[in-house]
């Protein structure tokens, strides 16, 4: 079947409800919204000694009228390979929704503001009465309250006019009001802050909704032609294009075969909200001088969690490594790191998922080389380090990615 991708941004996925309705399951609960995102860091317990961390980010609801949103929160973030503690502490909770200039205090098992443990795992709101019309823009306000020294949670990627992070020991709450967020007298701006991990709901339709599980390749490393979106990387990117919502949760350095359930309980808990999970993690591995074997477990392992969660797969290939004597502006002055070449682990690894998708074990597969590299390097102007893409590099696969996303059925 040949896909028109302009279909899909001209409103193909929405054109014909009926048809949408008879031919999709009854909607559950599901992530809802764009630009969800677990911590992948903590803010505070520096020399500022700042007590009170507040963001606020505007996010787009999926392609269908969606009721009962529910936000979710942690008390973990992701170190390498793992959800981590390290320096977390105990924070009271704010968190508000801005539809339609009116702001919607959100409450926890009927509490304004909870007090949230480190190691908490889904921390999920009661449902907030609003019904939200397709693609509506809202703004998700949060807020951490910590004693001086301490450390919360941080993500909230993205900058412009959509997002907004400041920190500082106002004892004044900036969360429930629509008024611009904005640093109070002595406080500072952050580059992360207290955010939700995702925002869930019951759409009128049931739709796609995705969670991006990777290393710095997804999680958008390269990419700083166009931070004021919010969206980063060529995975965000397409899905933000599409209004398809998802939830990044991975982070650079990443490696698939260090993870375990017992290690990412938050990771693997949100799949009971997605219809898909991207999978696309093994060049860190290769690095740590990985075997085959061992990557076809750990994946294997990811891929029956996800398919036991009722998510479909998907799986993006390994992109090269290379050096080059000039800028990787050519193939021939590029050379390939050792393990990534064609004949190598890499390429191994890259053959053995095509005969993982023929056969059914994954049900997508984004070949990433066929759009960025050629001959085991990366194609000219493509990638500033030889690891990852760099702006245009993310441009064409944002691009490539469309056309996967554009097939995705629930």
């Amino acid at each position: 079947m040949t896909v028109n991708p302009n279909a899909v941004l001209n409103g193909g996925l929405i054109a014909d409800a009926e048809r949408i309705k008879a031919n999709n399951p009854t909607p559950r609960a599901q992530i809802v919204c764009t630009r969800g995102s677990f911590a992948y860091g903590g803010v505070g317990a520096g020399a500022r000694n700042d007590t009170r961390f507040e963001s606020s980010l505007i996010v787009s609801t999926c392609n269908s009228r969606v009721g009962n949103i529910q936000l979710i929160y942690s008390g973990l973030y992701a170190n390498t390979n793992e959800e981590s503690t390290n320096l977390l502490t105990q924070y009271t909770l704010e968190s508000a929704v801005v539809q339609n200039g009116v702001m919607n205090p959100v409450t926890f098992g009927g509490r304004l503001r909870p007090v949230i443990d480190a190691g908490a795992t889904l921390v999920i709101s009661d449902p907030v009465g609003v019904s939200l019309d397709p693609e509506s823009l809202i703004t998700l306000r949060s807020g951490a309250i910590v004693v001086a020294g301490d450390r919360v949670p941080a993500g909230c990627r993205g900058g412009g006019s959509t997002t907004a992070r400041v920190a500082s020991t106002s004892a004044t709450s900036q969360v429930y009001s629509t008024d611009a967020i904005t640093t109070p007298s002595g406080g500072t701006t952050t580059t992360s802050s207290i955010c939700p991990v995702a925002v869930i709901g019951v759409p009128e339709v049931a739709t796609p909704s995705v969670l991006i599980w990777g290393d710095s390749i997804p999680h958008g490393q390269g990419d700083t032609s166009d931070f004021a979106t919010g969206l980063i990387g060529y995975a965000e990117r397409a899905l933000g294009a599409l209004k398809i919502p998802f939830v990044q949760i991975g982070r650079g350095g990443d490696q698939t075969t260090t993870y375990s359930t017992s290690k990412n309980w938050v990771r693997f808990g949100l799949m009971q909200y997605a219809s898909h999970v991207l999978f696309t993690c093994a060049t860190n591995d290769i690095v740590g001088s990985t075997t085959l074997e061992a990557l076809q477990t750990k994946h294997r392992a990811g891929w029956a969690a996800a398919k036991r969660a009722g998510c479909k797969v998907i799986v993006g290939t390994c992109p090269t490594r290379t050096s080059s004597t000039d800028g990787w502006s050519t193939l021939e002055n590029q050379t390939i790191v050792a393990g990534f070449g064609d004949n190598e682990l890499r390429g191994d690894w890259n053959a053995w998922l095509l005969t993982a998708a023929a056969s059914g074990e994954i049900d997508y597969l984004f070949d990433v080389n066929e759009h960025v590299s050629s001959g085991g390097k990366w194609l000219p102007d493509l990638s500033d380090d030889g690891i990852h893409p760099n702006n245009d590099g993310h441009l064409v696969l944002d691009a490539a990615f469309r056309l996967i996303l554009a097939q995705l059925v629930v």
